[in-house]
């Protein structure tokens, strides 16, 4: 039997009836499982991979929708993020800026920390306008945070935010997360306290290092590949992560080659 957890998705106005939980799994399995990803929902099989369930067992889905993007919706909707976006004017076009009530780089540590606990929440969001606050605000804290020492108590929020974009069909959530690891990454003592998450951060690049040496031909879209920032990304946290770094980098990706042992 499929089961909701949390609340329902925000593009729909009522509960989803047993009729539409009955379309998602009497489709094809691929289909289906391409339709819940699309809505953000996150499906589990006794823990498997879903695309390896026999097709008899596929109604007993437990479909759990993430509660963190609701979250930072309610936190947004509220004014509990101290944000408020700046259009250009015209209708449907793309915010301008994302405008403080009090400028990050004026606000104590504390308060810096605890506001990028709320933001990690909405890493993973791509829908309008969710994704430009969330992606902004992070950005913006980062910067103002003068006492890097202070992320270390807010760690596990902001790899679980950027573990979940990381898992994101869009290419450039995927940089965006990439590049705000590095970012923590490069603070001074950050690097090694990441070593400990490298099991929730790294499972994510090698799904896309083992996609990409399947088929070489994909190309992701201009500018920079996804295939560089990844590596680039890896050697960050070999250099910064101390003596431990290496080896477990290598226990979860085995096909990575030291940048500092070449």
């Amino acid at each position: 039997m499929l089961r909701f957890l949390g609340e329902s998705i925000h593009t729909f106005t009522h509960d989803m009836s047993p009729e539409f939980l009955q379309c998602v799994y009497s489709a094809p399995r691929k289909a289906s499982l391409k339709f819940c990803h699309r809505l953000n929902l996150h499906i589990f099989w006794n823990g498997k991979n879903p695309s390896r369930m026999p097709r008899e067992v596929f109604a007993s889905y437990q479909i759990n929708v993430a509660d963190d993007c609701s979250q930072f919706r309610a936190l947004f909707s509220r004014g509990d993020l101290h944000v408020r976006i700046v259009h250009s004017g015209g209708p449907g076009e793309k915010p301008r800026e994302l405008r403080w009530a009090k400028d990050p780089s004026q606000m104590k540590n504390e308060t810096v920390c605890n506001l990028l606990a709320k933001f990690a929440t909405g890493m993973s969001l791509l829908d309008h306008p969710y994704r430009f606050v969330a992606e902004t605000g992070i950005t913006d804290l980062l910067i103002a945070l003068r006492n890097h020492q202070s992320i270390v108590i807010v760690l596990p929020q902001l790899v679980r935010g950027i573990r979940s974009g990381l898992y994101s069909f869009d290419v450039e959530k995927k940089k965006f997360c990439l590049k705000t690891l590095s970012r923590i990454t490069s603070m001074q003592g950050i690097g090694a306290q990441l070593v400990p998450f490298y099991r929730q951060l790294l499972p994510p690049l090698r799904t896309v290092r083992q996609s990409r040496s399947r088929s070489d031909r994909v190309h992701y879209d201009k500018g920079r590949q996804i295939e560089e920032i990844i590596t680039s990304t890896l050697n960050d946290l070999e250099r910064t992560g101390g003596p431990n770094a290496l080896i477990n980098i290598k226990y979860l990706i085995p096909h990575y080659e030291s940048c500092q042992y070449v």
